[in-house]
């Protein structure tokens, strides 16, 4: 147009192309995320800057065209005309030929389609169509705040849904009837194939981009999504095959990393994520259930490029002795992520560096952000076993010590009990875990420790005392077998839900019993070998 040459960057090819992007006079960001990062660039460049962020309101639409048309008349010299009269025309046209054809169709629209959500589904209300519910993240103050309050007003039943809550980890997951989910957040919270797809959104901007909006709600109602067994795939319509093989090459979502936090939250010690400070940050917002009335000790060292690149654990050190200094923490553990682990960092040598530095213990962790959270939350939980659970001795086991092998029927037994594996990530809030605990104490169980959910690192501390452990997920099962190792204490693979306590009870029962015989009795030959149970 007139002469000038639009350069994005999704459409570069090579690295010649990145490069070609400064080469331009005006620089355009359209995408809230890169506001920041390109505003920067602009700076840098000397460019002027304009931010222009994607909506679906008539009104700011023709403001931000005409002053982007002022400008390119500036640079380019030209006489750039806007038929808004026209433009509004074929997206109202757009809108009503997708509506005579969805109808009454219940929609959700989310985020991840647009960051937008709120205004998307007031033009969708304005229009006729059945918006039940939008799913977001935060609503800050501005334009956003604006379309809020005017949702609030005029349709007090739309469902604004949070999805940085921890309660949408236990949210329903069916819907019933046909839906159609706007946005991948949304798709799979309700599991419904029929969804527009996310990877548009970076070019639904002005009004084409309402025009584009209303063609991918139409391609989406129409077309059958494989929702796993067709070979068809678009957007989240994918075989579970290719889930499969995807889950072996990329990070999953919540990581080894989240899960070393989720260990050690109550436990009093400091978890610093050695980390950039980006995906591994939403462990508080999407994983962790227990920040917003617990205090935590988790940090995350805000790894920069430079840092990375050329190194500089002193810096890693340093942060952490200043945080230790004022917090006093119990201890402190390490956890790599994916950038350090590829650089190689020596945690182990870290760790040692810094208990000579602070005369805390210092653990590190071996994560990397490729295994899942039972992975970093096992290890995690063997660490503390191993560190903070005395001598490797046998002691607590039998209230009496039978004399010889005869009148082993008439020992007994301790009562005491540790639960292994206990974590949000596996088992939810703190009221399911005290409901287990209820249900073992009806059957005369003491439960000795908790781990790691509403106990302290001083009760994990006297694990030893136990006459056999019960692990509740597979996240307990390293710390079971280091117990068993350095105790000697049996354990049980189990989760003591309603309606088979009793079951689990008399499990426990019968391991102490032939463990307790076994350690009474060192040469008894006739003794069974203890140890995991399932």
């Amino acid at each position: 147009m007139n002469g000038i040459r639009l350069r994005e960057a999704p459409a570069c090819k090579n690295w010649e192309d990145y490069q070609s992007l400064g080469e331009g006079s005006l620089i355009l960001n359209c995408y809230p995320a890169g506001k920041f990062g390109v505003q920067q660039q602009a700076e840098r460049l000397g460019r002027p800057f304009l931010y222009l962020p994607g909506s679906f309101d008539y009104e700011e639409i023709e403001t931000q065209e005409k002053y982007l048309l002022e400008l390119l008349d500036q640079q380019s010299g030209g006489k750039n005309g806007l038929d808004i009269e026209t433009e509004i025309r074929k997206c109202e046209e757009a809108l009503f030929h997708a509506h005579q054809i969805i109808g009454d169709t219940p929609i959700a629209v989310d985020y991840l389609f647009h960051p937008r959500p709120l205004g998307l589904a007031k033009l969708l209300l304005t229009h006729g169509f059945q918006v039940q519910s939008v799913f977001a993240g935060q609503y800050q103050p501005g334009r956003k705040r604006k379309y809020f309050c005017w949702l609030k007003e005029n349709y007090p039943e739309l469902r604004l849904i949070s999805t940085v809550r921890p309660e949408m980890r236990v949210r329903p997951r069916q819907h019933s009837g046909k839906l159609l989910a706007i946005g991948q957040k949304c798709s799979l919270v309700y599991r419904k194939p029929e969804f527009s797809s996310i990877w548009y959104r970076a070019r639904l901007w002005g009004f084409d981009g309402i025009r584009r909006t209303a063609q991918l709600m139409l391609e989406a109602f129409n077309e059958e999504k494989c929702s796993g067994g067709s070979d068809r795939s678009k957007g989240m319509g994918v075989r579970k095959l290719h889930m499969r093989q995807a889950y072996r090459i990329i990070p999953i979502y919540t990581a080894d990393v989240s899960g070393v936090c989720s260990a050690l939250y109550e436990l009093g010690g400091m978890t610093v994520m050695h980390d950039p400070s980006g995906c591994n940050s939403t462990y508080n917002t999407h994983d962790e259930i227990r920040w917003y009335d617990q205090d935590s000790l988790i940090f995350i060292s805000g790894l920069t490029d430079i840092d990375a690149i050329m190194g500089n654990d002193e810096k890693f050190l340093q942060d952490i002795e200043e945080a230790a200094k004022e917090l006093k923490p119990k201890f402190i553990a390490l956890a790599s992520s994916p950038i350090p682990f590829m650089n190689g960092t020596d945690f182990q040598g870290l760790a040692r560096a810094l208990t000579a530095r602070t005369e805390i213990t210092v653990f590190s962790v071996p994560t990397s952000g490729m295994h899942d959270y039972v992975y970093g939350a096992g290890l995690a939980l063997a660490e503390i076993a191993g560190h903070f659970t005395g001598a490797a001795e046998k002691t607590g086991r039998c209230l009496e010590v039978p004399t010889g092998s005869a009148e082993r029927s008439t020992e007994k037994r301790s009562r005491k009990l540790n639960l292994l594996g206990a974590t949000p990530l596996d088992l939810g809030p703190q009221s399911a875990v005290d409901a287990m605990k209820k249900r073992l104490k009806n059957y005369g169980w003491e439960i000795l420790s908790t781990w790691a959910m509403g106990d302290t690192l001083e009760a994990l501390s006297c694990a030893g005392e136990a006459a056999v452990n019960l692990v509740v997920s597979s996240v307990g099962i390293p710390a079971a077998n280091v117990l068993k190792e350095k105790f000697g204490t049996p354990f049980l693979v189990g989760t003591p839900v309603e309606g088979y306590e009793g079951q689990i009870s008399d499990a426990l029962e019968r391991i102490a019993d032939r463990s307790c015989g076994e350690w009474v009795n060192k040469k008894d030959d006739s003794a069974e070998e203890s140890g995991g149970q399932s």
